[in-house]
């Protein structure tokens, strides 16, 4: 899982740096705090550059996973007070359905802002829609400076574009790759057989590479060659929102494939203990099964697997169903949202 994570780090700082690289390109807009912010708009207005203004513009970040990590923030604040936490959920209630909650980014969890990417990407719609409900239902009708940068973001083609980008990453790679390693069924894998499939991934990614139709055919059946596993979409949803998104986002098709390379780069890199010839690959198998190792460092992954079982679901969506029966949960959300 740990390659996993470093691949699709090493994506993202790709993106960042594919932009740096295109300076001639729009890039996207700046998503300062509210002190740099300030600093930055005085320069503008004054025509002079200083040394707080350049350290401002070097510390002050833009792009897909910086409005992510914003929107976790004012949606997901520790503090119950500084977020907007239920009117989040009551909102998105009506719109999309019950228990809607916008993914946690802020704490260490595998795939936490790839799963925030798809959700805003997919009702990108609704979220700026809904940027526009805070913003109506407040005395002065403004946002504050947190909401102003969502808001600038959300509007933003070029941030945009660092979304649907590797959540079309994910979908076609991480996603099966990880699926492989962590998924039911997989208790007993030993790590040190996995040198084969880390092959297939890295064939896989030049594959796509060299032919990259896949990545960007509207076709429902173009994952059985966009994944490796020829497995359906893990988020049909996501890919949807994707493909209705490509044609008006600049810069996507080589954003993908220059960072399609460096993820390749960085996956060889992280494999080379795997790689032919290596001391893994010319174990034996009585060494294999000597030194067996789980290919995750969460062990409770599988335990979570038993405990969150269909039957456990099933006893809990009963008992949720009886509670929303009765009606009270609802009229108490009704309320919050028509309360002015």
């Amino acid at each position: 899982m740990h390659k996993e994570l470093n691949c699709c780090k090493a994506f993202d700082d790709g993106i960042k740096e594919f932009y740096e690289e295109h300076s001639e390109l729009d890039q996207p807009v700046l998503l300062a705090n509210k002190d740099n912010d300030a600093t930055i708009q005085l320069a503008e207005d004054t025509e002079e550059s200083t040394a707080v203004v350049r350290r401002a513009l070097k510390v002050s970040e833009c792009g897909g996973v910086k409005l992510i990590s914003l929107f976790s923030a004012l949606s997901n604040n520790k503090n119950n007070k500084k977020g907007l936490h239920n009117v989040y959920v009551n909102y998105f209630h009506v719109t999309i359905g019950p228990s809607v909650h916008f993914p946690d980014v802020s704490n260490p969890r595998y795939q936490s802002h790839g799963r925030g990417t798809a959700h805003l990407i997919t009702y990108l719609t609704e979220h700026r829609a809904f940027m526009e409900f805070v913003k109506d239902n407040k005395i002065q009708c403004t946002l504050n400076h947190l909401e102003q940068n969502v808001m600038k973001g959300l509007h933003c083609s070029q941030t945009i574009s660092q979304m649907v980008v590797p959540v079309s990453f994910s979908i076609r790679v991480m996603h099966p790759y990880a699926s492989h390693v962590c998924s039911p069924g997989t208790e007993k894998l030993n790590m040190l057989d996995l040198g084969p499939y880390h092959t297939s991934v890295k064939a896989h990614i030049k594959q796509l590479i060299e032919d990259p139709s896949p990545l960007f055919s509207s076709d429902p059946n173009s994952y059985k060659t966009a994944t490796p596993d020829g497995q359906p979409w893990s988020d049909m949803k996501a890919w949807v929102a994707y493909i209705k998104l490509l044609p008006t986002l600049p810069h996507v098709c080589p954003l993908m494939l220059d960072r399609l390379k460096r993820a390749l780069e960085h996956l060889e890199k992280f494999t080379i203990e795997f790689d032919e010839g290596s001391l893994i690959d010319t174990f034996t198998e009585a060494k294999q099964l000597a030194g067996n190792m789980p290919p995750t460092n969460n062990n409770n992954i599988f335990i979570n697997t038993y405990i969150n079982s269909e039957k456990v679901h099933t006893f809990l969506r009963q008992e949720a169903r009886q509670i929303d029966e009765s009606g009270v949960e609802k009229a108490r959300r009704e309320a919050l949202n028509d309360h002015k």
